[in-house]
């Protein structure tokens, strides 16, 4: 049975709520992608006075902020890569002049778990 919730309990909660003090954000835990958000503008400046991905880096990392240099160019062209949908297995593209056998392009694999009798009983032929 579900528990039920009393008007008076409702408001005692809301009280409490209403009296919890504000959180300091700047003591807020961050991302690196909102560390390095914040910072856009000063690693722009930098790569304009020459600096390389590196050296940035290594900079932010001197100062707490522990990025890559891989990191910071990602970022800077706009984000993660988006990731591969499950279900979407990542095939390889085809090696020029090579062909899947012919037999593998019509014959249909069996079920996993499944017996070689069963499949054969189906006309599939063998595995």
């Amino acid at each position: 049975m579900k528990k039920q919730i009393t008007l008076a309990t409702a408001l005692d909660v809301k009280k409490k709520l209403d009296s919890l003090p504000r959180i300091d954000n700047a003591q807020r835990i961050v991302t690196t992608r909102e560390a390095l958000q914040v910072l856009k503008k000063q690693i722009s400046e930098l790569r304009n006075k020459g600096y390389t991905f590196v050296q940035i880096a290594e900079e932010l990392s001197r100062h707490g902020i522990e990025v890559k240099e891989s990191t910071l160019r990602l970022y800077r062209k706009g984000g993660k890569p988006q990731a591969q949908p499950v279900g979407e297995p990542h095939r390889a593209a085809p090696v020029a002049g090579s062909r899947p056998k012919e037999a593998e392009e019509t014959r249909p694999r069996p079920p996993a778990g499944s017996r070689s009798g069963e499949y054969e009983q189906l006309g599939l032929g063998h595995r």
